[in-house]
């Protein structure tokens, strides 16, 4: 008989001599009985041997549902942990004008002359200057 593999498992097809089922390999998932692993949506990624779409959690600078599409965050925002879980406002006198940021440090302070408010992508000049 056939073998039936584990969720997280796959048996791949020609060229194996053994009925031994393989772990999926990271970002990679696979339901019960299949003969391939299938790919986490972009942007987001799981541990070995994951068995549900669910698994797939988006990557650092992503935020989305556990399975479900990634979004960047956006300007003036940073995420530092995987999950579904919401990016994060670069805090007052710092800005980020890229997306996708994966840390605070990626919020660069604002000159001197200059401030921000939460969450900005750009500094604004302080009253008296102008840039």
């Amino acid at each position: 008989g056939a073998t039936k593999c584990k969720p997280g498992k796959h048996l791949p097809s020609a060229g194996w001599a053994t009925d031994a089922c393989h772990s999926c390999g990271a970002n990679r998932y696979s339901s019960a009985n299949r003969s391939a692993c299938l790919p986490c949506p972009s942007n987001a990624v799981s541990s070995e041997a994951s068995s549900v779409m669910e698994d797939c959690r988006c990557d650092l600078g992503y935020t989305g549902p556990d399975g479900g599409a990634c979004v960047a965050c956006p300007a003036g925002h940073f995420k530092d942990v995987n999950g579904s879980s919401g990016c994060v406002q670069c805090s007052q006198g710092k800005f980020s004008a890229g997306t996708a940021r994966t840390s605070d440090a990626t919020c660069s302070p604002c000159s001197s002359d200059a401030h921000s408010g939460n969450g900005s992508s750009i500094c604004l000049c302080n009253s008296g200057y102008t840039g």
